[in-house]
């Protein structure tokens, strides 16, 4: 039977070495912030003990999974699209005694959300992040939350009240109105918005609106 001594030893030692690593990093602007624990601070503290200890990490698989949901969003007539890619990673690695070939695996779990292509980065940040820190057993910040408080005991934040915009609409002079006619003409795909944004009369609305019906 392999005996792993070595390689025990220098995960002891790391552990002795690193015993708090501070949230000193702030996640996100507002009432939706929260200290976290920065992936600077986590390698520097705790990879400079792995290099003392003979110890190195190796990537060894990655299982990720992708959920990508968009959606279009409008704002003063203006149609825009929208997507948020959520990716979720189980990750293994191999931890090494180098001076031994002596070896571990250990796993890790994170998860990242971005609009664009991000979200596999932070991902895979946060799964070695969180794998390092619980293979060496590093407190991090304060965890009075989970510690002393059970979630069925937490308050739950009253609804979000969100005032309506309130659009103010362009009144049109009949020769600002003849030329809008002309360029909806040109391009009908306008005409909502145009609808949308300038006061018109029943007669005016059922004109543009029989240009739409034209074109199609």
């Amino acid at each position: 039977m392999e005996t792993k001594t070595d390689l025990y030893k220098s995960i002891a030692a790391v552990m002795s070495a690193v015993r708090h690593i501070g949230k000193n990093l702030t996640v996100g602007t507002g009432r939706g912030s929260y200290k976290g624990v920065s992936d600077e601070d986590v390698k520097t503290a705790i990879g400079e003990e792995m290099v003392k200890n003979s110890l190195i990490i190796l990537t060894k698989s990655i299982k990720p999974t992708t959920t990508i949901e968009r959606w279009t969003e409008t704002y003063n007539g203006e149609v825009k699209n929208k997507q948020s890619v959520f990716v979720e990673v189980l990750t293994t690695y191999d931890l090494i005694h180098t001076l031994t070939g002596q070896s571990v695996e250990i796993q890790g779990f994170g998860q990242g959300v971005d609009t664009q292509d991000k979200s596999a980065g932070k991902a895979t940040t946060y799964a070695l992040k969180n794998a390092v820190l619980y293979t060496f057993f590093v407190p991090t910040g304060s965890i009075d939350d989970t510690d002393k408080t059970h979630s069925d005991q937490a308050k739950v934040p009253p609804p979000k009240t969100v005032e309506p915009k309130v659009v103010t609409k362009k009144v049109l002079s009949k020769t600002e109105y003849e030329m809008l006619v002309e360029v909806a003409k040109g391009d009908t795909t306008k005409i909502p918005k145009f609808i949308l944004h300038y006061e018109l009369d029943a007669k005016q609305t059922e004109e543009l609106n029989a240009l739409t019906l034209k074109s199609e």
